[in-house]
């Protein structure tokens, strides 16, 4: 990862049409948000898109907008929208272990107590479920106000995920979940026919101002009109160019 000067990199951004929010992360609201900020090596964001930042850049497709700062490590698709107060939860403590306690896996809590260590004999056993690794959320996902998310979580396309809920397990696409920890509530559409024909066509791709003239309120008719441009070629896949590190160097 590289840190970078915050106000140039935002004006980068802002340049390839991606409008960002310095905000602290919910989990330190009080937090002051540096003159730098971190960019990963392999993050892209999407142009017109918005997120808040908080000291991190992350990856975000077009047409989202994130109004809670997240980790380096989520990455967010298309036309999702997500609330404020939204957040990840920090590494997992294996509590199966003698203790739940640093000390049995992370060399850093022996460093810190490193003076007692007089016969250096003790050395901590990596735990390799520790990070925020591998959080994915897809395309079309609402996820409301004060939901928290734990690491290596895959929430699926078109998903809805309810204010406040606790996400502890992947959530399947198109699935509405809520509570603490979340449940299934039930599916977005009844139709398993529509769910299906939905992940097939994957409408995220295009972008929305070629939707012009469609049915906006019934998925079955979109989905018909959608296939009649694809049939014609009178619609192509929106594909933009991703902005990577040295876009803002």
């Amino acid at each position: 990862m590289n840190k970078y000067a915050a106000i140039p990199t935002i004006t980068a951004l802002a340049q390839h049409k991606i409008g960002v929010w310095r905000k602290p992360a919910t989990a330190t609201p009080t937090a002051v948000p540096s003159k730098e900020i971190i960019v990963p090596f392999n993050f892209a964001i999407e142009p017109h898109c918005r997120l808040a930042v908080h000291d991190n850049l992350y990856s975000v497709g077009s047409f989202t907008y994130c109004m809670s700062s997240m980790p380096v490590s989520v990455s967010i698709g298309r036309y999702c929208s997500i609330a404020t107060g939204v957040r990840v939860l920090g590494p997992r403590h294996p509590h199966e272990r003698i203790s739940s306690s640093p000390f049995t896996y992370d060399r850093k809590f022996l460093e810190i107590h490193s003076e007692l260590d007089e016969e250096e004999s003790f050395t901590p056993t990596p735990y390799k479920g520790t990070g925020k690794y591998g959080i994915t959320i897809g395309n079309d996902v609402w996820i409301g106000e004060g939901v928290t998310i734990a690491g290596s979580v895959k929430i699926g396309d078109g998903a809805v995920v309810a204010g406040n809920s606790h996400i502890v397990k992947d959530v399947e696409p198109y699935t509405i979940v809520g509570g603490n920890p979340a449940k299934f509530i039930k599916m977005r559409f009844e139709s398993k026919s529509l769910l299906t024909a939905l992940q097939e066509i994957q409408w995220w791709k295009y972008k929305f101002l070629d939707f012009g003239g469609f049915d906006l309120e019934n998925p079955e008719a979109f989905i018909s009109q959608l296939k009649e441009k694809i049939s014609a070629g009178t619609i192509k896949e929106y594909r933009p160019n991703k902005i990577k590190p040295a876009d803002l160097m």
